[in-house]
């Protein structure tokens, strides 16, 4: 890589945890090199990697200003958020992981929302790949037109009955934050937590914020089914945890029962989400046993609150766990038949396709072995052939 060039660099940090992710650390670099806008530092949290990324980062670093690399003992993901947060300098924060992909337009994107629609937090869109050949799927944001390219609070959400899960994921990488705003507020990744680290912090920082952004603009390649990525972790209890840890931060702002609609749909979201990817028998039972103790009272006590389609999911699970079960087999069934049909189509699409390809190969070939093509082709050349040979006599 050469030097990047740093003279218009703005100031937003970018923080990047690294553990042995060298197949796809070099593209993600390379991906925030190429940024149309350079920001103030990447600062890359090498955490006890032994794949050779930790010297791959030393000597990115002596070679380019830009980046910058803190090394330190593996202490999981949020250890080395924070980590990073301690070390930035920027006024806005952004998170990359190692084995994702920024647009070249991310922090141009995001410096002109901070500067003429300034907010805490700014929300964009992102996509999902699983090769580096970036056959994306996209991913939509947020179906009320309303709330897009102008600051808002959870309040307002509120008064338009729209929880906020519905507006953003629990995924870091997919928020500016402003680091006034994480730095008065407290915020750090609880570092006890191996998932759902993600939702604990966004969750804390829309609480504490008084403006959201919610921007179009597709600014983010999640890769999908990569099994080394530092993010990725049996869920059991964590997510559970994660709210608890919400909910105190909540507490103690007095806030709990004015973000309620908030809170109880995310706990539903969470509950529906964790039981449909449980890794096992054991995990799927623990699950259940907690919501059904601890959460769920607080849940039904928002009955019609409840997004429609969990609410649906929670009615089979008050049957039952097998009931649950039965209700996300049919809905993952008919998922799949939906996708053998899209399979199916796009199929017979790729055979038209084809037939059409080799109908015209058939016409070009019979086209050039004709006789009139010949000729034609004769009498194109041939001026030619003969501006050369008097060429040659010339010579």
């Amino acid at each position: 890589m050469e030097s990047t060039d740093r003279s218009d660099a703005v100031g937003i940090s970018i923080i990047i945890p690294v553990h042995n992710d060298m197949e796809h650390l070099g593209a993600c670099l390379d991906s925030l090199k190429a940024q149309t806008l350079a920001p103030l530092e990447v600062l890359c949290i090498d955490d006890g990697s032994t794949d050779g990324s930790s010297e791959f980062l030393d000597n990115l670093c002596a070679r380019d200003p830009l980046f910058r690399v803190v090394h330190q003992q593996q202490s999981g993901v949020s250890a080395a958020r924070n980590r990073g947060l301690d070390a930035a300098r920027g006024s806005h924060i952004l998170f990359v992981d190692s084995d994702d992909v920024a647009d070249p337009s991310l922090v141009r994107t995001c410096h002109s929302a901070a500067s003429f629609r300034p907010a805490h937090l700014t929300i964009f869109g992102f996509d999902e790949f699983y090769r580096q050949d970036y056959a994306t799927i996209d991913r939509e944001l947020c179906d009320v037109d309303e709330l897009y390219d102008r600051p808002f609070t959870l309040d307002h959400l509120s008064s338009l009955s729209i929880p906020a899960f519905r507006v953003v994921t629990p995924n870091v990488w997919r928020i500016m934050f402003e680091r006034e705003l994480v730095d008065k507020s407290g915020i750090r990744f609880h570092e006890d937590l191996a998932t759902s680290e993600d939702l604990a912090f966004i969750y804390e920082a829309l609480i504490a914020s008084d403006s959201i952004l919610l921007l179009k603009d597709r600014l983010y390649h999640y890769r999908r089914g990569n099994p080394g990525s530092l993010t990725r972790a049996p869920r059991g209890l964590a997510g559970f945890k994660a709210l608890d840890y919400v909910f105190a931060f909540a507490r103690s702002r007095g806030c709990e029962q004015r973000f309620s609609l908030h809170l109880a749909n995310i706990v539903a979201d969470l509950t529906c989400y964790a039981l449909s990817t449980a890794y096992d028998k054991k995990e799927y039972i623990e699950l259940v046993s907690e919501y059904d103790a601890k959460w769920k009272p607080f849940v039904h006590s928002h009955g019609e609150a409840i997004d429609h389609c969990l609410r649906a999911s929670l009615e089979a699970l008050d049957g039952g766990a097998m009931d649950f079960l039965f209700f996300a087999y049919d809905r993952l069934r008919a998922d799949l038949d939906s996708f053998r049909l899209f399979e199916t189509y796009q199929r017979h699409r790729a055979d038209v396709a084809e037939a059409e390809v080799q109908k015209l190969r058939g016409e070009v070939d019979d086209l050039r072995n004709s006789t009139s093509y010949r000729i034609g082709n004769m009498f194109v050349r041939f001026p030619a052939r003969f501006k050369n040979l008097f060429n040659t006599r010339g010579d």
